[in-house]
């Protein structure tokens, strides 16, 4: 079996990863702006605020053991995957650290309740997530199983969408009995469990099928937990980098501004999806030095090219989405998710980095890439949420995420020799300004409450961007990829 070229692995995970996880986060959305609609403003922060938590611990939870099995749970070769004695140890440390996580987060429900956040009814709600931070954690790992194994649309099915599909029709099933908080965090916990049902379901029979390579026991056992250790510790500040803003607002603010914030915080969430998925789909590549420096370099563009024009059409229709999605009382949210989005520009950028310092040997380089993103991070909410409120919040995610990733370009360059050409950089920012104009033009107010009446433009923003970037000249690779998509679009002869 020949292996494919970096490019077209890549854009194969990439494709599906990315469907995927929209998929998965437009079943999120449209839960949470039921619920955003049925609890009120203040309630959906008390919400937003026991979901963060969780959310945090469940990703902390895994221990690094994910990305673990990709790099040493399977033996990656051109007939394929073949299962390592490695791999049972990491599956097991997963799973025992998920219910440890969960017992912990029962345990300290009324520390965190009354003294971190001094909300005592917080104290309940987190009790009844308690199982929800383990089934997370428990979701991590199988994800991290199903990439091992090289299949991207399984890993993305358990870990992305599962959950938040079955939460949504929980919620829809419930939503004309009054939900309350209570019975709302009942069922996105009872989702949560299903999911890791169904998931271990769907993953076992390829465990069970895939060959092994007769290593003894011992063989990469000690390897495997050292990375498994520094990539729990980047997993960690990572996490923290990504739901610190909504606990720091809880913490110090009304629990509306946390309502607020997580509204813009999860159409902006598009952009964590297209990083955090060219990072998935560029890891397997990583893994292999002759093919990770192509690799880092389509991954950039690939994510780029998508996230661009998404940015141009967010940040003209940011009042009217948020309005349209979840209320009117949300539109005010609307300067939070334009500095969401421009960081998460930045983040799309950074994103294929990780893959390739984590995957290549040097997880130590980006761990320490993320720690100094998570000290800033929280440095800056610190100082920006007691006076800004929401908007300091969104502030300080996109001002964390500079440093970041200035120190992974850098770290990727001096390792792989990878330098990012003037061109390159500034035909896609030429196509959006294009894109922006166009989208400007048809733009129908910051009143507009229907999706519909938004479509206009998103397409013109989408169809200017691509024209633009076709006319100011494709790269080789890109040229390959376009030309292989319309071949396989053109009709079959009769």
């Amino acid at each position: 079996m020949g292996t494919r070229s970096a490019g077209a692995e890549l854009l194969a995970g990439f494709g599906v990863t990315v469907a995927g996880r929209i998929a998965g986060r437009g079943a999120q959305v449209a839960m949470q702006a039921i619920l955003a609609r049925l609890l009120g403003v203040d309630v959906f922060g008390l919400y937003t605020i026991a979901w963060s938590a969780v959310r945090l611990l469940g990703s902390v939870g895994a221990l690094g053991v994910p990305r673990a099995l990709v790099r040493h749970g399977c033996r990656l070769g051109e007939d394929g995957p073949a299962w390592r004695p490695a791999g049972w140890l990491l599956l097991a440390l997963g799973i025992a650290a998920a219910a440890a996580c969960g017992a912990l987060f029962w345990l300290g429900r009324s520390l965190l309740g009354q003294t971190v956040f001094g909300r005592p009814e917080l104290a309940d709600a987190f009790g009844g997530l308690a199982p929800a931070a383990a089934a997370l954690a428990v979701l991590g790992v199988l994800g991290g199983l199903a990439r091992a194994l090289g299949r991207h649309g399984l890993a993305v099915l358990v870990q992305d969408a599962l959950q938040p599909w079955l939460g949504l029709v929980l919620v829809l099933a419930f939503a004309g009995t009054g939900l309350g908080l209570g019975t709302a965090l009942d069922l996105i916990s009872l989702s949560c469990l299903l999911a890791v049902l169904a998931g271990g379901a769907v993953v076992a029979p390829w465990v069970v099928r895939l060959p092994r390579t007769g290593e003894p026991w011992s063989a990469g056992a000690p390897a495997a937990l050292k990375f498994a250790g520094v990539t729990a510790l980047t997993g960690s500040f990572a996490s923290v980098t990504l739901w610190t803003d909504r606990l720091m607002l809880g913490a110090l603010q009304p629990a509306a501004e946390a309502g607020l914030y997580q509204a813009a915080v999860q159409i902006a969430m598009l952009f964590t999806i297209l990083g955090a998925s060219v990072a998935n789909a560029s890891e397997p590549g990583a893994v292999r030095r002759e093919t990770a420096g192509a690799t880092y370099r389509t991954g950039v563009r690939g994510a780029w090219h998508v996230a661009l024009p998404s940015a141009v059409f967010l940040i003209l229709e940011a009042q009217a989405l948020l309005g349209a999605i979840y209320g009117e009382p949300y539109a005010a949210a609307d300067t939070c998710l334009v500095l969401l989005t421009l960081g998460g520009l930045i983040g799309v950028a950074a994103g294929p980095a990780s893959a390739a310092l984590v995957m290549g040997g040097r997880a130590k380089v980006w761990l320490l890439v993320v720690v100094a993103g998570a000290i800033g991070n929280v440095g800056l909410n610190l100082l920006l949420i007691p006076w800004l409120g929401a908007e300091g919040a969104a502030l300080a995610t996109a001002l964390a995420q500079v440093p970041a990733l200035a120190v992974g370009l850098a770290a990727v360059a001096r390792v792989y020799g990878f330098r990012p050409r003037l061109e390159g950089v500034l035909k896609p920012v030429l196509a959006a300004l294009a894109a922006g104009c166009a989208g400007a033009v048809l733009d129908p107010g910051p009143d507009t409450t229907g999706l519909l009446r938004l479509a206009p433009v998103a397409a013109a923003v989408f169809t200017a961007y691509g024209a633009a970037l076709l006319g100011l000249g494709l790269e080789a690779d890109e040229s390959r990829f376009v030309g292989r998509l319309l071949t396989r679009l053109k009709p079959n002869p009769a």
